[in-house]
């Protein structure tokens, strides 16, 4: 829960850092109507065009990664994944591009998004996408690693700074989180 807390802090430390992005990139972006087009096509070579194939990987891969499951509550565990994962991955990128869409629209330049869009619709780019889909759960792992190492380092330096106890660096500075 603590570390939720602390993600979610950061996650918003980050999110303020989009707009100040944008706001730097100025006039002369291009036309917002062709730039939310641009943005959707990149997503669509991000996440679209192999998405159930990507999600099947993913599920694969995840499976994997847990081990044993010979027992007659892990074979039960496994069906059950198999059948419930590769959908809601689906849904998952989903999201997530209709959610990077405005940003990106925002963020980046009608000439950038062209390059992005072009990259992407070669075949060195589809190569390049498709491997970056395929390494997506060792990525998830490996950024997992850091972002755990990172949020307890920083929460020791919270407790160092301000105090801390059983419930974490709020409690001990009078603050509640929600």
């Amino acid at each position: 829960m603590k570390i939720t807390a602390l993600v979610a802090a950061v996650s918003l430390l980050l999110a303020s850092v989009v707009p100040a992005m944008a706001q730097s990139a100025g006039d002369g972006r291009g036309d917002p109507t062709r730039r939310e087009q641009l943005s959707r096509d990149y997503v669509t070579l991000q996440f679209g065009e192999s998405l159930r194939e990507n999600a099947q990987l993913m599920t694969q891969q995840s499976l994997e990664l847990m081990g044993d499951l010979s027992s007659e509550e892990g074979e039960r565990y496994r069906r059950f994944f198999e059948r419930n994962m590769p959908g809601m991955v689906i849904e998952l990128m989903t999201a997530m591009g209709d959610a990077l869409v405005p940003i990106y629209a925002e963020v980046y330049t009608e000439e950038q998004l062209e390059a992005l869009v072009a990259f992407y619709s070669t075949p060195m780019g589809r190569e390049i996408n498709q491997i970056t889909m395929q390494t997506a759960v060792a990525q998830s792992q490996a950024m997992e690693a850091v972002l755990v190492t990172f949020f307890t380092n920083w929460y020791v330096k919270v407790c160092n700074e301000f105090g801390c106890d059983d419930a974490g660096p709020s409690a001990a500075s009078g603050r509640t989180s929600k």
